[in-house]
């Protein structure tokens, strides 16, 4: 618990900010509840089936590769880099972790993770895992932990082969913890991701190069760390605020791996994957505050989100319709660049936190007897709007 804390404390001591964005080592992270992102996860397993790891997870040895690279150009040594990155994951919630041991040469690293909180969940939440999702492991971190062996073993200028990774224990299916041995093998999908994700998506400064973004109101600084004074190590090893365990996350892991990838693969159809998982976690945190009520639920989620590292959100009442808005949005900046550098049509990226919205709204309009709102995205960053801005209006 100890460390855990020390990790923490540095972690928060080492987190930079422009304007309501969080930066570390060169890139845009975000805090995320785990709530919403294992319902986000379970709508589309339930969707994807296998496929969720081709199209989603794979992403993350290329994103892992990413944030280790950058620690190590930053001056860590890449012999030191698997450390200093376990450390860093237990610290932003996802579960301490371990390296119980490294040799480079053959390479096989075995890597372990305590009271994972993406495990935990699915173990706590979903009843016979095997009937329900018999194609379940523990992929987020094994493909995730191929990415950093591999920018270890180029760190330190050799180079890295194909890499694989072995689950050999998970805590969803009845282990004590998560743990997976990476060696070489079949690629885990680090090079095909590598040719189709443009890399600048991967440094803040290459996206702020293509998608400048607008200064935003308030003050954002203060409200970042008046936030981060709250988060807390816990004896279970899990990182949060109360009783909400937190991840902290690349950006790109939610507004590529987690929405711009499966719309590219399964078209439209996937929004109906979205507004489900979202509008349900908008009514999880309406029942948790329901006394409250809709306005002060409202105003907790908005000014949550903002100092979480998705961008300035405000709200307003405009002729009967309810209005929001996102200055500097984590989706509308991140998706804004990979379209255009991918020579793509611009189109709106913001619409999940508008149906995060449109379900907190709901379930007080059918507690009141009320008409259900719907929400449309109206302006976004990602189509060259200075700002997103969304109308909610009673069907």
């Amino acid at each position: 618990m100890e460390e855990l804390r020390r990790s923490l404390a540095d972690l928060k001591c080492n987190l930079r900010f422009d304007g309501w964005r969080i930066l570390y080592g060169g890139m845009r992270y975000a805090f995320i509840s785990r709530e919403l992102f294992m319902r986000i996860t379970k709508e589309l397993m339930r969707v994807l089936g296998p496929s969720l790891k081709s199209v989603v997870l794979q992403f993350t040895a290329l994103s892992c590769f990413a944030e280790v690279s950058h620690m190590i150009s930053g001056g860590t040594p890449p012999e030191d880099a698997i450390e200093e990155y376990a450390n860093f994951i237990g610290a932003a919630g996802w579960g301490p972790t371990r390296i119980i041991s490294a040799d480079f040469e053959k390479p096989e690293v075995v890597v372990r993770m305590y009271n994972s909180g993406i495990a935990s969940w699915f173990r706590d939440n979903v009843e016979s895992l095997e009937n329900v999702f018999p194609f379940y492991e523990c992929a987020w971190w094994g493909y995730g932990w191929t990415g950093v062996v591999k920018a270890a073993i180029e760190g330190m200028g050799a180079e890295a082969p194909p890499l694989t990774y072995r689950e050999t224990e998970c805590l969803a299916r009845g282990g004590n913890y998560c743990e997976w041995v990476i060696t070489q093998g079949e690629d885990a999908g680090l090079s095909q991701m590598k040719s189709t994700i443009p890399r600048e998506l991967f440094s803040y400064e290459g996206v702020r190069a293509v998608i400048s973004g607008n200064i935003a109101p308030g003050n954002p600084e203060e409200s970042i760390k008046r936030f981060l004074d709250r988060l807390e190590a816990r004896e279970d090893g899990s990182v949060g605020i109360g009783g909400e365990r937190l991840f902290l996350g690349p950006s790109i892991l939610f507004s590529i791996a987690y929405y711009m990838l499966p719309i590219e693969r399964f078209g439209d159809m996937i929004y109906a994957v979205y507004r489900r998982a979202h509008n349900e976690y908008g009514r999880y945190l309406s029942w948790q505050g329901e006394k409250y009520g809709a306005e002060g639920v409202l105003n907790f989620f908005l000014a949550s989100a903002s100092s979480m590292g998705w961008g300035k959100m405000d709200a307003w009442v405009e002729d009967s319709e309810f209005k929001f808005l996102i200055h500097q949005s984590l989706h509308g900046e991140d998706v804004g660049a990979y379209r255009k550098l991918r020579g793509l049509e611009p189109q709106p990226a913001c619409i999940n936190i508008g149906y995060i919205v449109e379900g907190i709204l709901n379930y007080f309009a059918e507690q009141e007897g009320k008409p259900p709102f719907s929400v449309r995205e109206e302006k976004c960053v990602a189509k060259g709007d200075e700002h997103c801005e969304f109308t909610l209006q009673a069907l």
